[in-house]
């Protein structure tokens, strides 16, 4: 590209053309592409934000079912439930939690993302309010790009802070004992 610009810039000079200034598209729009870049990142750090407040959620459910079961827990143990499976037994409803959230999730936010021009054009339509002003961005719809990386790198962030706030839960269900459990109830 830049050779490109670098041989018309020769030519017009050969021309005798004076006074010309010549621009790549990217040259032209450098600001509107550093705004789009920074919006990038803003939005980036606040789905951070999102998936580790999702995983603080669930510990707190986890963590407030270990409290409130710990009557139950103590009766499966005394009937015979290893610390083993007491662990399993949260970490997969931490895990269920997770993936039923990663599901709706993902198929919520990609719905939004391919219908966000048609959901823009209704805005305008009802309210008269424009959403994704032409005259700011130059440009005639919201671009979407979905890339697979994106995609698989919110995924796998959010499986593993989901199940990184299902352990501790898990754990500390599984260090209860019997008689701790059955004593308050």
């Amino acid at each position: 590209l830049h050779a490109l610009k670098q041989k018309i810039e020769t030519e017009l000079e050969r021309a005798g053309v004076l006074f010309v200034k010549t621009q790549t598209w990217r040259e032209a729009r450098a600001t509107l592409l550093n705004a789009v870049r920074a919006e990038k990142i803003i939005v980036s750090i606040i789905l951070g934000v999102i998936i580790l407040f999702a995983g603080f959620m669930i510990f707190i459910i986890l963590t407030v079912q270990v409290v409130e079961k710990g009557r139950d827990i103590g009766i499966l143990q005394s009937v015979g439930a290893t610390s083993r499976g007491v662990a399993q037994l949260f970490f997969f409803a931490g895990t269920s939690i997770c993936l039923s959230g990663l599901v709706l999730g993902t198929l919520f936010g990609v719905s939004f993302g391919l219908g966000i021009n048609t959901l823009q054009r209704w805005i305008h339509l009802l309210t008269g309010l424009e959403v994704f002003p032409q005259g700011v961005y130059y440009l005639d719809h919201i671009p979407v790009k979905f890339l697979p990386e994106d995609l698989a790198f919110i995924i796998l962030t959010t499986i593993v802070v989901s199940l990184m706030a299902s352990l501790i839960p898990a754990r500390r269900a599984a260090k209860k004992l019997p008689t701790e459990g059955l004593r308050y109830s």
